[in-house]
C-alpha cells in the first residue's frame, strides 16, 4: 500500500500465480456468478467444462450461454473485439479481489458489480464499508490497460468518467436496489447515494482499478486522480492488478468459458 498524491494505492502483483490455474478458477467463478441462479444451466455448463458431450446441448442451454456468458466474449467463429473481452476479464478480476483487499476501511460489507456487459453504461462496482458503525461507499471504475497507451492516461480517462457521470452511475444503483432484498440500513443508504456524492460527504469515495501485464508501463498511474475527482481527501483509492501477461490470462479464461459452452 502506498500513497500517490492523496490517493491510497494498492499494487496486486500476480506474477507468481499459475496463469492456467488462476484462469480456470476465475472462469468457474464467472460461471457461478452468471449462471448460479439457474441450477439446471449451471450444471450443464459444468458438465461440459468437465468433458461432457457437446452434441447434447439443447436450444435452451445454448441460448442461456449466449445471453449470460458470451455477451462480452462471443464464439470461436465470431469472437468479440479484444478490448471488449479483456475489459470484461479485468472487471471480473476486480470482482475476485474486492473481498480480499482492505484500503484501511475494512472489507466490503456489501458489493455490487455484476454488469450485464463490459460496454454497458454505468459504474463497474459499488462497495459499502462500515467504519466505526457508520456506512460509507466507494464507486469503482475498472479498466484494462494495454501497451498501446500509458497507464496514467487510462486512469485519467476513468477519473473523467467518474467525475462527469458519478451521480448518474449511483442513481442507477439506487434504483436497482429498490428491487433487492437487503438489510434496511443498507437500503436506506442506497437512497442517499446521489445526495452524498453531490455534497462530497465524508462517506463518499471513488476507486479506479486497472488490470495489465507486468511489462506495461505503470509509473505512478493514480497521481492525478485526487485532483480530477473532487472528494474528501483520503477517499480516493487506486488498485493496479498485474499479471505476467494479462492477454494470455484473458485468453485462458475465455477458453474455459467456451469449453463449458460446448464451443
Amino acid at each position: 500500500m502506498k500513497s500517490e498524491d492523496e490517493v491510497l494505492c494498492l499494487y496486486v502483483d500476480m506474477k507468481h500465480a499459475s496463469v492456467r490455474e488462476a484462469a480456470e478458477i476465475m472462469a468457474l467463478n464467472i460461471a457461478e456468478r452468471r449462471l448460479g441462479m439457474y441450477a439446471v444451466f449451471h450444471r450443464a455448463w459444468s458438465d461440459l467444462h468437465d468433458g461432457g458431450n457437446s452434441s447434447n446441448i439443447t436450444v435452451a442451454q445454448s441460448t442461456m450461454f449466449d445471453v449470460l456468458l458470451l455477451v462480452d466474449i462471443g464464439t470461436r467463429i465470431k469472437p468479440k473485439p479484444d478490448e471488449q473481452f479483456r475489459g470484461f476479464v479485468a472487471e471480473q478480476l476486480f470482482t475476485e479481489l474486492v473481498h480480499k483487499v482492505d484500503f484501511g476501511i475494512g472489507l466490503p460489507e456489501h458489493y455490487e458489480g455484476h454488469d450485464y456487459s463490459a460496454i454497458d453504461p454505468g459504474g463497474d462496482g459499488l462497495a459499502f464499508h462500515r467504519v466505526n458503525g457508520s456506512l460509507c461507499f466507494r464507486l469503482w471504475e475498472s479498466k484494462y490497460h494495454s501497451d498501446t497507451s500509458s497507464s496514467k492516461s487510462i486512469v485519467n480517462k476513468a477519473s473523467k468518467q467518474i467525475r462527469e457521470r458519478g451521480a448518474s452511475y449511483l442513481a442507477r444503483w439506487s434504483i436497482a436496489a429498490q428491487r433487492m432484498s437487503i438489510p434496511t440500513d443498507i437500503a436506506v443508504f442506497y437512497a442517499k447515494l446521489v445526495e452524498l456524492w453531490v455534497n462530497k460527504d465524508p462517506s463518499a469515495g471513488a476507486g479506479i482499478t486497472v488490470s495489465t501485464s507486468l511489462h506495461a508501463g505503470t509509473n505512478n498511474p493514480f497521481s492525478d486522480m485526487a485532483s480530477e475527482i473532487d472528494l474528501e481527501s483520503g477517499n480516493h483509492h487506486g488498485q493496479l492488478n498485474t499479471i505476467d501477461t494479462f492477454e494470455l490470462f484473458a485468453d485462458e479464461v475465455r477458453e474455459h468459458l467456451w469449453k463449458g459452452c460446448g464451443l
